[in-house]
């Protein structure tokens, strides 16, 4: 993993705790990592459950969307340096 990748799951999981990020999260990373899955899938999955309460949105909102984009960031840059694999486009 790059560093922006390992960045922004970090923050991720400090933000949302480790249980919920260990159920939700890590499961869908060892599928990308494994190659059965794609990395729509991980940035669907990186919530946490106090993400749609109102009074907090609009600051929950911003931070999960820098998450989601230092992760794929740093995937895709990953990614174009190997040429075998696959490139995604998402948040490029």
């Amino acid at each position: 993993m790059s560093d922006d990748e390992l960045d922004g799951l970090f923050s991720l999981s400090y933000n949302i705790g480790s249980t919920l990020f260990k159920n939700r999260t890590i499961p869908y990373l060892v599928k990308l990592y494994n190659g059965t899955g794609t990395i729509e899938d991980v940035l669907n999955h990186m919530y946490g459950d106090q993400d749609s309460r109102p009074n907090l949105v609009k600051g929950i909102a911003k931070r999960r969307q820098y998450e989601k984009d230092l992760f794929a960031k740093g995937y895709n840059q990953r990614i174009n340096k190997n040429k075998n694999k696959p490139r995604y486009s998402v948040y490029q």
